[in-house]
């Protein structure tokens, strides 16, 4: 009996402290968004600035997508932001893809935060940061596109955030 009476205090301060510690790291666990609806809500914002300045919708192109993931794949795996970190150009990247151009731009851009971030934070973040740079929202808002992809990746396990948004239009019949 006397030996319960000792062991109970101690079990309980235990369970305590495991309880105060599961606490302390759920507290600190990181915000990880969900990278597709990212990618979607960044065609939809641009759509939807796009309309307010009276643009048409870009519509999303599967290898303007691929090209995109694959270089924010590359600058998140180097820590790189840079439109030619990979030694090609846009143009040679998109190509490489299979589009034919007669115009494309790129925009790119960096988020972090030691918390991580939501979803929509990270998408509205990226995009705000487009619309408020000139060279960036012009790009957004050119005329002559009609094509998009957008690709997202993060350097792996950190809350480092890459964005690469292209801008196409294709040849037709191999004219501009």
């Amino acid at each position: 009996m006397i030996l319960l009476r000792y062991i109970r205090p101690v079990n309980l301060m235990l369970v305590s402290m495991l309880v105060l510690f599961a606490a302390v790291t759920h507290a600190r666990e990181v915000a990880r968004p969900d990278i597709p609806r990212v990618e979607r809500a960044i065609v939809a914002g641009a759509n939807e600035f796009r309309r307010v300045n009276g643009r048409g919708a870009l519509a999303s192109d599967a290898r303007l997508d691929a090209a995109a993931h694959e270089f924010a794949r590359f600058l998140a795996g180097r820590g790189k932001l840079g439109h030619e970190a990979d030694g090609r150009n846009p143009g040679q990247r998109i190509e490489a893809h299979g589009y034919r151009y007669c115009m494309y731009a790129e925009n790119l851009a960096y988020q972090y935060h030691s918390a991580g971030f939501e979803t929509a934070k990270l998408a509205a973040l990226l995009l705000e940061g487009w619309r408020e740079s000139p060279g960036h929202r012009a790009n957004l808002l050119k005329k002559d596109a009609v094509h998009t992809g957008v690709g997202v990746a993060s350097t792996p396990g950190t809350s480092h955030f890459y964005a690469v948004q292209l801008f196409g239009r294709p040849r037709a019949g191999g004219r501009c």
